[in-house]
């Protein structure tokens, strides 16, 4: 609607009060958010053209040619600012969606404050609320579980290498997905060391998976990398890595 008042009341301003070129280029941007500065020196071109013919439309009494020139100029530099205004968007819209396809969006920052055990840990979110956090796809042996009879020494051996794992890490990058919290109002997530998840190497989650210290733990509809996680996990078994070289452990993953 905008686009199609604006040349109306351009027309008018000309017609009524002679404005110049910059003070048509402002209307311009003030009404479509553009820059249309760079056009000046057309529009004063043609202001001094519509000038001439309009005092000639004075002295005959007729101004419909001016009016018709004043039209066709105004929608056809409209149109060209529109066209301009387009590509940018659509330029905008273009880096943004290669952007997130390179990983490096929706993901949110928070600062870590302390591992749980080998699938938990606690971070501080930039809103100042603390969280809980339980790491989506893998689920390691348990070893601080209020139920004593369930801890186990595995659960103690993952929990020590996530706490390694994570050490010198001061900042994750939080990844949901379809489901964000748990019966236990944990927030289920996916963990990266950095502002970047194209690569799985630095994934927390993916991380535990490749050295063999969980089993998967599929539930939906949190899904997004459960193929990745499987492949990881069937390789970590084949090549006894990490828990995977105890039979102990190995009988436990069965059972559970």
């Amino acid at each position: 609607m905008k686009k199609l008042l604006l040349p109306i009341i351009l027309i008018v301003t000309l017609l009524t009060c002679g404005c110049s070129a910059e003070r048509i280029a402002q209307a311009i941007d003030e009404d479509l958010g553009t820059n249309s500065q760079s056009i000046g020196s057309n529009i004063d071109k043609k202001a001094d053209e519509i000038t001439e013919k309009y005092g000639k439309g004075i002295e005959s009494g007729d101004t419909t040619e001016v009016a018709k020139d004043v039209t066709g100029f105004i929608i056809d530099k409209v149109a060209e600012i529109a066209e301009n205004a387009t590509k940018e968007e659509t330029s905008g819209s273009a880096a943004k969606t290669n952007e997130e396809s390179n990983g490096q969006s929706n993901l949110e920052k928070m600062t870590l404050v302390s591992v749980t055990d080998g699938d938990t840990i606690v971070a501080l979110g930039e809103d100042s609320f603390e969280y809980r956090i339980r790491l989506i796809g893998i689920d390691t042996p348990e070893s601080v579980n209020a139920d004593e009879s369930k801890n186990n020494e595995y659960g103690t051996m993952a929990s020590t290498y996530t706490k390694e794992l994570l050490k010198d890490v001061d900042t994750i990058y939080i990844e949901t997905d379809a489901e964000m919290y748990d019966k236990y109002s944990r927030l289920l997530a996916y963990v990266w060391l950095r502002n970047d998840t194209s690569d799985l190497n630095f994934m927390a989650n993916a991380i535990i998976a490749k050295n063999g210290y969980c089993r998967q733990m599929t539930i939906e509809p949190n899904t997004k990398y459960a193929s990745e996680f499987k492949a990881l996990i069937d390789a970590a078994k084949k090549s006894n890595t990490g828990l995977w070289q105890y039979d102990g452990y190995r009988a436990i993953a069965g059972e559970e």
